[in-house]
């Protein structure tokens, strides 16, 4: 996902009954934010001023977006398969187009695959694990430079999520600012 000022990158593909049904991130077909993970993400995007869910108007919303702009399809029929060298390397023009158009100060990264993906293209190879404890590093992506946050993706069982989204929110706000 990338944010129209801090910038947001989802996971790894479009979800197969998500965005390519609804038209927005984190809204469900019916037009509501889906639970658990956009009533969990929008808790804490509301803390730097932005929501994802369309029924509130008082707060900005983010720009967001895929690592891939093709549903990857799903690994053993549970869940969505990872995108491949190849597939990460065609939608790199896709990337510059949006960052060049959209200009982020920063960019939040969801989950493993859009952690490790991204980060990839632009040279860094660490996994996960150490991605999530290096907050605010600087990308370089193509002429512009990125602050990179990266985040368990909000419907992940993850340990000290909580704690972590609070302390990434903080340090968002004060880049924002």
């Amino acid at each position: 996902m990338i944010w129209s000022d801090p910038g947001i990158r989802d996971p790894q593909a479009p979800s197969e009954n998500g965005i390519r049904k609804s038209g927005t991130h984190w809204i469900g077909e019916d037009g509501q934010l889906r639970r658990p993970g956009g009533f969990f993400l929008d808790k804490y995007l509301k803390r730097v001023g932005y929501s994802v869910n369309p029924e509130i108007k008082i707060f900005a919303r983010p720009y967001t977006t895929n690592v891939l702009h093709c549903w990857t399809g799903r690994r053993n029929g549970r869940r969505d398969r990872q995108p491949t060298a190849a597939e990460l390397q065609n939608c790199k023009p896709w990337w510059h187009k949006e960052i060049e158009f959209i200009r982020p100060r920063v960019v939040i990264l969801l989950g493993k695959p859009a952690a490790e993906s991204f980060s990839a293209v632009c040279g860094d190879d660490r996994p996960f694990k150490d991605l999530i404890v290096a907050q605010g590093e600087w990308m370089q992506f193509g002429d512009t430079s990125i602050k990179r946050y990266v985040l368990p993706h909000p419907t992940a069982p993850y340990p000290e999520k909580s704690a972590i989204y609070s302390t990434v929110f903080k340090l968002v706000s004060v880049d924002l600012k």
